[in-house]
Parts: structure tokens; sequence; C-alpha cells
């Protein structure tokens, strides 16, 4: 009951999430709402990953923030895919998409040699074509940001895969360090592929 409550609540925050987002890139661009992301949780998750952490002790605990950082890298470009397309398309169409991360993770593991249930793949692949069964187009004006969305999904999946490799150091470690990173290296100035979208 408790996995159920828990899922349900995680689901509901992220549309909300969404939602917010979506309105806050129409307002002060991608980039800005990006920067107030990364800034906000680093301040928050950071002092206390230290705090109740400290730095890793070991070879195997750096080996593991090193991967935690490459995860970083991703989670900012997947923020920022994610951002682009909030503001250029219909949440409608935008979130289903951005929410096929999962999808995505079993396929890559599958194609890295990892066993998948019959049962397992059924369900994901069920996941999916419901996915983008709520992402077509139906009553939203045109499917802007849908190629930002899925790019999005596929570098959480991506860092969610780099996060296997980070067991040994704490999940607290694990959310704080790709925010630290994230917050040292964040897209400055415009890109191109983003100039239409401010």
């Amino acid at each position: 009951m408790l996995t159920v409550v828990a899922g349900l609540s995680s689901a509901l925050f992220y549309g909300v999430s969404d939602l917010l987002s979506q309105r806050m890139t129409r307002v002060i661009g991608v980039l800005r709402v990006l920067w107030w992301v990364l800034i906000s949780t680093t301040l928050v998750v950071v002092p206390i990953a230290l705090l109740v952490d400290g730095l890793p002790a070991s070879s195997s605990q750096w080996q593991a923030a090193v991967y935690a950082a490459a995860a970083g890298v991703l989670y900012l470009a997947a923020f920022w895919c994610a951002f682009t397309a909030l503001k250029a398309g219909d949440l409608s169409v935008v979130a289903p998409l951005i929410s096929l991360q999962a999808g995505f993770v079993v396929a890559i593991a599958f194609v890295d040699g990892e066993a998948i249930a019959l049962l397992q793949a059924l369900a994901i692949s069920m996941a999916v074509v419901g996915g983008l069964l709520v992402a077509v187009q139906g009553r939203a004006r045109s499917a802007a940001g849908a190629g930002f969305a899925l790019l999005a999904a596929v570098s959480w999946a991506l860092a969610l895969l780099l996060f296997q490799h980070a067991g040994d150091i704490s999940w607290l470690a694990q959310t704080g360090l790709p925010q630290f990173v994230g917050i040292c290296a964040p897209p400055r100035r415009r890109l191109p592929c983003s100039e239409r979208f401010r």
C-alpha cells in the first residue's frame, strides 16, 4: 500500500513540477529557471549530504562519486532539454514523452545484457505505448518540444544507469553531487538551438 501511495504521490509532484516549470520558462526563460533549480537544490541538499556523510573515504566511494558526477552532467542536459520542451510545447504532449525515461532505462539495460522477464517486458512496452498514445497531438496546437522531451527522457535514463554504479555512496550524496556539478557548469550563454525558444 505504501508503495502505491508513494508512486502516486511522486506522479502528482512531477505533474505539478512540470506545470510550474512550463509557466516559469515562458516568463523568465529556460536558462534562468535551470539556474534557480540548480542553485536552490544545491543549497539545500549539498550541506546536508556533507554533514551526514562527509567526503568519500575510500577508493570505491571516490569511484562512485565520479559516476554520480557524470550523471550530473546528464542531469544538466536533461533539465535543459525538459525545460526547453516545456517552454515550446503543450504540457499534454511534452510531459508523457519525458516520462518515457523508464522505457529507455529498460531498453538500454537490455541492450547492455541485463535479463528482463517476459512479464516485465510486456508491462514496460504497454507503459511506453500508453505514453506515446497520450502524447499524440490530439487537441494540442502542435508537436513543438517533442524532440527535446525525448532527449530529456534519454538523458535521464542514461543518468539513472550511471547511478547504478554509485551505490558505494549514500542517496544523499548521489542527489547532492549532480546538483553541485550542474551549478559549477551551467550553460551561461544561449545555445544556438534554443534561440527560437527564448
